[in-house]
């Protein structure tokens, strides 16, 4: 299991990351920009961050494009949150363009995250501490 940062290391991971605590300090929301937003979830379980694209505000988590919740060790946030502005702004810059292509490409996150880190995707699903 990956260790679960605590007290300073995970303040300072908020502040790295520019993250704000929701309703509790397992769930971290951070702004991309005026429409977008991720929501970080952390699963005790296995220690890890899922990563849900959501259209601000915050308070109304329906309107969800997609759900990335696969994995994300901390190690890894900081560089899955720069890729996914990339990823937002290459794609229209908002949560309703973004949306419109996933939806008519088929394509998600994951696929981009993969292509740029040059780690495979599914390494980070199936990945078991």
């Amino acid at each position: 299991m990956v260790q679960r940062l605590k007290g300073k290391r995970f303040n300072r991971f908020i502040r790295n990351i520019n993250a704000t605590p929701a309703v509790s300090k397992d769930i971290l929301h951070v702004k991309i920009n005026d429409t977008v937003g991720l929501e970080l979830d952390y699963d005790n379980t296995a220690g890890t961050y899922g990563i849900d694209i959501l259209e601000l505000p915050f308070y109304d988590n329906s309107k969800g494009v997609s759900n990335y919740s696969h994995a994300y060790p901390p190690c890894l946030i900081p560089t899955a949150i720069r890729l996914m502005k990339d990823y937002v702004e290459e794609h229209g810059g908002t949560f309703q363009t973004l949306r419109k292509y996933e939806r008519e490409n088929d394509k998600n996150f994951f696929e981009y995250f993969e292509k740029r880190t040059g780690i495979p995707y599914d390494d980070l699903i199936m990945y078991k501490p």
